[in-house]
């Protein structure tokens, strides 16, 4: 009861312990197919040993049922001896055959070397049996002098290139003389210039002079 008002308790379904799961029995067909043929297995090698059993026990045929000797059949009378007889064999055959091919053959070789052997001279050909035309003798190649066009305007550009020297020069002292008489020009006018402005200055001079003199006087 105290149990039941204290703090801690708990109701007692909490404490129930879970219960192991019985398994129930089941049959498997692989179980009952297997002691199936484990049972006709053991069956076979059962009678598989009793047959075993049974032959290993000799079995003899009973006599007759009586008080007589049993009767003896009379010994046959011998055969007379085998007597072979010849016979051919297609192998023997072929193989004479065979043996007479190979022996011609080699007598034919032998003469054909025998024959070979035999030295013949050849005859001295008189003649030539082929004879060889004659080659026709082809005179030679006559050179003739060749005129090229190269030659010509050659001796056309040494003249172009002469005339057009002589054209330079020609130029040359043509400007050269236009500069030197230019220059001459120039300094007779640079002359000419230093002339009329030393003309000039000497005027102008002169005039100051005078006029400076005439106020002296004054």
């Amino acid at each position: 009861m105290f149990d039941k008002l204290s703090l801690n308790s708990e109701s007692q379904d909490n404490h129930l312990l879970p219960r192991n799961t019985a398994p129930n029995p089941f049959h498997l067909h692989t179980e009952e197919r297997g002691a199936e043929k484990e049972r006709r297995l053991a069956m076979e090698l059962e009678r598989k040993k009793m047959e075993d059993e049974l032959a290993r026990v000799p079995k003899a045929t009973p006599y007759p049922y009586t008080t007589d000797y049993p009767v003896v059949p009379p010994r046959p009378n011998p055969k007379p001896s085998t007597r072979p007889e010849p016979f051919q064999l297609e192998s023997l055959v072929r193989h004479e055959e065979e043996m007479q091919k190979e022996m011609e053959d080699r007598l034919r070789k032998e003469s054909e070397e025998a024959q070979m052997r035999i030295f013949k001279a050849q005859p001295v050909l008189k003649e030539d049996p082929i004879p060889v035309p004659e080659k026709v003798r082809i005179p030679l190649t006559e050179v003739q002098q060749i005129h090229l066009h190269v030659d010509h305007r050659a001796v056309d550009r040494k003249e172009f290139d002469q005339k057009v020297k002589q054209k330079e020069m020609m130029y040359k002292r043509y400007r050269e003389e236009s500069e030197a008489a230019k220059m001459i020009e120039e300094e007779k006018a640079l002359k000419q210039l230093r002339r009329t402005m030393v003309a000039g200055s000497l005027v102008e001079t002169a005039g100051k002079v005078g006029v400076s003199s005439g106020s002296g006087n004054l």
